[in-house]
């Protein structure tokens, strides 16, 4: 049986997306419940760059992949040497 490496992608959104909504629901209760003091702005902009940071390394790596190659369960899980 053999399937597209998209439907990792797929897999991989919706997992990115529920991670999106627990840092925005965290920022706006830092926001909306913190202390409002120069500390707290830090903390937001250091939260704030270090998601962008991560999306944009995770951009960066996915797309070194050519997700239109199909693969074999198989060869992806029962092989004895990786098959790049």
């Amino acid at each position: 049986m053999t399937f597209p490496l998209w439907y990792f992608l797929a897999v991989y959104g919706l997992f990115f997306f529920g991670c999106s909504i627990f840092v925005f629901f965290n920022f706006y209760h830092i926001a909306r419940f913190g202390l409002q003091s120069t500390k707290t702005t830090l903390v937001l902009a250091m939260y704030t760059v270090s998601f962008a940071a991560l999306i944009l390394g995770q951009i960066e790596l996915l797309l070194t992949i050519d997700w239109t190659e199909t693969i074999s369960i198989s060869d992806a899980f029962f092989s004895s040497t990786p098959s790049f």
